[in-house]
């Protein structure tokens, strides 16, 4: 492939000074008590910010609390399970919860910024792998109060088995094309738009339910985080590396991994890599994906890249 047109310089500088420095401040976690360390001032037995679902069945756990069955931690004395729960198909925890001083502790949502990635750890005893269960995180996004209807929700319960009592990452990505999505499918949107999201660590027993079905296994959750992402065009990976985990997760940042991680969409012919029809800027089909990826889509691209962040 050819390239003709003329390589800006503030590129070369952008990439330059990304590859060894952060080029943008990383988003504030909008969790509160993301290490579940912190007890609910009134009710002492429970993590501040987290309620139980159903009542009095996943476990808020610390270290020594049970010697012949010593629970899972990360960071810290504490952490949360998801132990099976006989009869019952499913089990989890809840930021859709009050304060005291009726504060909401479901993290804030801006409908149409950047994504909202939600990250953490889990981990599941060699000993109590998970059977016929799925787990992972759920994220319901709902309306302001007093409507609180949920607009939209999203799940990842890819999680079965177990991780040999190993802490692994975790990591779930909703973006506007995800609700854009919906919205061509069932005829949206839906206005009023969503203000909150409510973060649920789950674990569930799919279809066909039947009561009587063997489940097993507890999982546990640990050092969770909720951020929503500045928007940024460029922002296309956490890490260039395929095998790592964040690969074609956006982090917030513009720098060196998101040029190369696009350099592999555009070599692979991935129709993500299709961005544009013109290089441009003045043509009507500049930022409108034509069908063939070509260099006019690369050019585009490092046009975004100089162009960082929108404020």
């Amino acid at each position: 492939m050819k390239f003709t047109r003329h390589f800006d310089p503030g590129f070369a500088v952008a990439l330059g000074l990304c590859a060894s420095v952060v080029c943008a401040d990383p988003p504030a976690n909008l969790l509160t008590n993301p290490g579940f360390e912190e007890a609910d001032p009134i009710f002492v037995e429970f993590p501040l910010g987290w309620a139980e679902m159903p009542a009095l069945g996943p476990r808020w756990r610390e270290i020594g609390d049970d010697p012949f069955n010593p629970p899972l931690i990360r960071s810290g004395r504490r952490s949360i399970d998801l132990p099976t729960l006989p009869g019952q198909r499913f089990a989890g925890w809840t930021t859709n919860t009050f304060g005291d001083q009726g504060q909401l502790f479901d993290p804030p949502y801006e409908y149409g910024a950047g994504p909202l990635v939600v990250r953490g750890y889990y981990a599941i005893p060699a000993n109590d792998p998970l059977l016929n269960v799925l787990a992972g995180l759920k994220l319901e996004f709902r309306r302001t109060p007093p409507n609180f209807s949920i607009y939209l929700a999203f799940e990842d319960l890819s999680i079965t088995g177990h991780t040999d009592g190993q802490w692994r990452r975790f990591e779930f990505m909703v973006s506007q094309a995800d609700f854009d999505y919906y919205h061509q499918l069932w005829g949206g949107p839906w206005p009023p738009f969503p203000t909150s999201v409510s973060v649920l660590p789950l674990r569930f027993l799919p279809e066909p339910f039947d009561p009587s079905t063997e489940q097993s296994g507890t999982i546990y959750w640990d050092d969770l985080e909720v951020v929503q992402l500045p928007p940024c065009p460029a922002d296309l990976t956490t890490t260039s590396d395929p095998n790592s985990a964040g690969y074609g997760l956006p982090d917030g940042q513009i720098d060196a991994q998101d040029f190369f991680y696009y350099l592999d969409l555009l070599t692979s012919g991935d129709s993500q890599a299709d961005l544009t029809g013109s290089s441009d800027p003045n043509a009507p089909d500049y930022g409108d994906p034509d069908g063939t990826i070509d260099a006019a889509d690369l050019f585009y691209y490092l046009d975004q890249f100089v162009a960082g962040c929108l404020p």
